[in-house]
C-alpha cells in the first residue's frame, strides 16, 4: 500500500511537471508569434509610402522610401525620395545624389518620370550650384514640353538661377532640416499611376 502511493504521488508529480511545461511551451510559443506579427507589420511597403507620399506627408514617406532602399535599390524609390527632399527644401546634396544614380540606373526605360530632371533642377539650384541647376531644368523643358513645363514654372527658376538666387545657404545643403509638407516653391508633384511600376516591382511588395 505504502508502495502504491509513494508511487501515486509519482505520477502525480510527474504530470504537473509535465503539464507546467506545456503551458511554458505554448507561452513562448505565443510570445514568438507576437513578435513575428509585430515585425510584419513594420515591414516597409511601397504602398504605404505612396499613401503618405500622396498626402503630401513627406517626411513619413521619405523614411518608408528609405527603408524600401535597403532591402531594394530601385531607381523608383531614389526617385521618390529625392522628390520627398525638394518638397522639403532639405539635403539637396542627397537629392542630387538619389536623382543622379535613378537617372544613371533606370536603364532608359521610362520608370523614372521625366520630372526627375526638373527635381533635379530644383536640387541643383537649392545647394546653389545654378549653372548645373539650368542644364536640368533645360533638359527636363525639353523632354517634357514647354507646357509642362510652364506648368512647374521652370521660367521663374531659370530667372533665379541665372539671378544666382533660390539656393538654402552653405549652410544647409547637405542635413535634414525642413518639417513635412510641401514646399511653397515647388510645383504640386504629380507622381505615376501604378501601373507605370513594373509587375516585378509589385510582386515583391505588398
Amino acid at each position: 500500500m505504502k508502495l502504491y502511493l509513494q508511487y501515486s504521488c509519482l505520477v502525480v508529480k510527474r504530470f504537473k511537471y509535465s503539464r507546467l511545461t506545456w503551458v511554458v511551451l505554448l507561452a513562448l510559443a505565443a510570445v514568438q508569434g507576437i513578435l513575428y506579427s509585430q515585425g510584419l507589420s513594420v515591414r516597409p511597403s511601397r504602398e504605404t509610402a505612396m499613401d503618405a507620399f500622396g498626402r503630401g506627408e513627406y517626411n513619413r514617406a521619405l523614411d518608408e522610401f528609405e527603408l524600401l532602399l535597403e532591402i531594394y535599390s530601385f531607381p523608383l524609390y531614389k526617385y521618390y525620395s529625392a522628390v520627398c527632399l525638394v518638397n522639403m527644401n532639405s539635403d539637396p546634396e542627397k537629392a542630387i545624389e538619389y536623382l543622379d544614380e535613378a537617372l544613371s540606373y533606370s536603364g532608359g526605360t521610362e520608370i523614372i518620370p521625366d520630372d526627375a530632371w526638373f527635381y533635379l533642377g530644383r536640387a541643383r539650384q537649392l545647394a546653389g550650384s545654378f549653372p548645373e541647376a539650368t542644364i536640368a531644368y533645360e533638359t527636363f523643358r525639353e523632354k517634357a514640353g514647354r507646357k509642362k513645363a510652364r506648368g512647374m514654372n521652370v521660367a521663374g527658376y531659370l530667372k533665379e538661377c541665372g539671378e544666382l538666387t533660390g539656393s538654402l545657404g552653405p549652410d544647409k545643403t547637405s542635413g535634414r532640416y525642413a518639417v513635412a509638407g510641401s514646399s511653397d516653391n515647388v510645383a504640386e508633384k504629380q507622381f505615376p499611376v501604378k501601373g507605370e511600376v513594373p509587375a516585378a516591382y509589385d510582386s515583391l511588395l505588398s
